[in-house]
């Protein structure tokens, strides 16, 4: 499910309704300082390192940022999660001095005094980005096998091999973890629809989707899409709160 990717968990790109508009509003400090993650924060990396704890991935990002020039971060999507925006995912994009850009996905945690982060995914932003379309696709045929309860064929053909699943508990690896997380799908009255609200792509062969559940969950979720083979597009990572 890596496919050449850069990342520490957070992402940025063109949304599907609307170009990209910098303004005042949506450019906002890019940090990556242990006091702006929880205590169990998350990140990871293009070559499935997860690093787990807020002074794991400060240390990783020390060096770059002491001697890098990185712009304010650009937000380009974002959505609150929960009744009361507990939590909000983003997708934004920062810069540096000499020209490299950067897309990231952030889950925010909004229940004390400051947000903090607590699963961030950056990937480096690529100038030739795919086409959106074929995430209808996909995301069609995931709500079949879905609705139709089979389990199995959707997690072998829709994700990665090395998916990864974030939802509150111990993050998930792998297609086996994940079929026995989503056995609920089998009950015969599950249904659940996917509509999305940002379709962000951020590198050739990865996409981010922000959107809402409806049916037998009603919350908002987050994907990010990797293109394995040319035209067949499967899950990196699945989050939902």
């Amino acid at each position: 499910m890596m496919k050449h990717l850069f990342f520490l968990l957070v992402v940025a790109g063109t949304l599907i309704s609307c170009g990209e508009t910098a303004s005042n509003n949506n450019l906002l400090p890019q940090k990556m300082s242990v006091e702006q993650y929880t205590p169990a924060a998350l990140g990871v990396l293009a070559d499935g390192t997860i690093q787990y704890g807020p002074n794991a991935i400060a240390t990783h990002w020390k060096w770059f940022f002491e001697n890098t020039n990185v712009s304010d971060r650009m937000v380009i999507g974002s959505v609150p999660v929960g009744k009361k925006g507990e939590y909000a995912y983003e997708i934004s994009r920062f810069e540096t001095a000499n020209d490299q850009a950067f897309a990231q996905v952030i889950v925010w945690d909004n229940q004390g005094a400051e947000p903090l982060r607590a699963l961030q995914f950056v990937a480096p932003y690529d100038k030739v980005l795919p086409d959106v379309a074929p995430i209808d696709d996909a995301r069609g045929q995931w709500m079949e096998y879905c609705n139709a309860h089979e389990v199995e064929r959707l997690i072998q053909e829709m994700y990665t091999p090395n998916t990864l699943y974030y939802n509150h508990r111990p993050l998930l690896r792998g297609r086996d973890a994940l079929e026995k997380e989503y056995a609920y799908m089998k009950n015969p009255d599950y249904q659940l629809t996917l509509t999305p609200l940002h379709v962000v792509p951020v590198a050739e062969h990865l996409v981010v989707e922000l959107g809402q559940c409806s049916g037998s969950y009603g919350g908002k979720y987050l994907i990010v899409w990797q293109e394995q083979v040319p035209g067949t597009w499967q899950v990196l990572l699945d989050a939902n709160l």
